[in-house]
């Protein structure tokens, strides 16, 4: 793991900053990977005037099944389960669209889709209402 001030960097100086719905997403897992996935973006929060509501972005997220030894490092995990039922995402993503990659794993899988971000930039917590 990073210093938490790595990720809140991550997050601060990430490109984009967007909600997005999954329409499509690797579904072969034979060992802990990272993962594509596409999506329609659903809100930018922050970005420049290249990346718009509707259009696609692809990333990756790492993911493990029960029993799978999880590689050292600075990369969040996600069940393999959870990657599957997940339908929204807020994510921190870099590079140009639309095949960015999450800034430092800073992908959030989220239950619902919203106009206000759910992810607090500083902490990586859910915003509390």
């Amino acid at each position: 793991m990073m210093p938490p001030k790595a990720y809140e960097e991550a997050r601060r100086t990430a490109k984009y900053h967007v909600q997005v719905t999954v329409r499509d997403r690797d579904l072969e897992l034979t060992r802990p990977a990272r993962l594509s996935m596409r999506c329609r973006v659903h809100r930018v929060f922050r970005g420049d005037s290249s990346l718009f509501a509707g259009d696609t972005v692809c990333f990756s997220v790492s993911v493990y099944r029960d029993g799978n030894d999880i590689p050292p490092g600075g990369a969040y995990w996600l069940p393999w389960d959870r990657y599957l039922a997940a339908k929204y995402f807020e994510v921190f993503l870099n590079g140009p669209a639309p095949d960015c990659h999450a800034a430092r794993s800073q992908w959030f899988v989220i239950e619902e889709l919203s106009d206000k971000p759910q992810i607090d930039v500083t902490t990586g917590a859910p915003h509390v209402a």
